[in-house]
């Protein structure tokens, strides 16, 4: 949820390079004159390395990129939002490179999507709970069966 303000940008952007059936051209073509970029697409939320600009780099041995993740186009894809992963900061570089096939935040999705199922119980065991708490108290019944549900519970499922 933190970065659903890139996300929308980049769909926006996504969705202005689709051809629309009506006109039989983008809106980028009709507000540009000219074809989208598309050798310019990248996965969203890929790994890249930031050039570091040379004011930072004190000796030779420095490190001479940043780790960050990419996150949407910035004017039209000559620069892009990246995310730093050193300190959380979103950077606007057009010194960026990209590996695309490294998406780290959709095997963490995909993890913290196991770990969930994973650790879920199951859930006829938790209504089977719920029903034990509220005992039967429909009237002429003599039955202490824990598994029926009163008219009057209905409304907590």
């Amino acid at each position: 949820m933190k970065f659903w303000g890139e996300a929308l940008s980049m769909e926006t952007f996504l969705c202005n390079l689709v051809p629309k059936h009506e006109y039989q051209k983008t809106p980028y073509e009709s507000w540009q004159n000219a074809k989208p970029p598309l050798h310019r697409l990248k996965p969203f939320f890929c790994t890249v390395w930031l050039k570091i600009p040379t004011n930072y780099i004190k000796k030779k041995f420095d490190p001479k990129a940043w780790d960050g993740i990419f996150l949407a186009y910035k004017n039209e894809a000559s620069s892009f939002f990246i995310l730093r992963l050193m300190d959380q900061k979103i950077i606007i570089s057009r010194h960026v490179m990209f590996d695309e096939e490294n998406l780290p935040l959709l095997s963490y999705q995909k993890q913290l999507t196991e770990d969930v199922i994973k650790n879920f119980p199951n859930s006829t065991q938790i209504i089977e709970e719920e029903v034990q708490k509220y005992p039967n108290t429909e009237e002429g019944s003599s039955s202490t069966d824990s598994t029926s549900i009163s008219n009057e519970d209905e409304d907590i499922f």
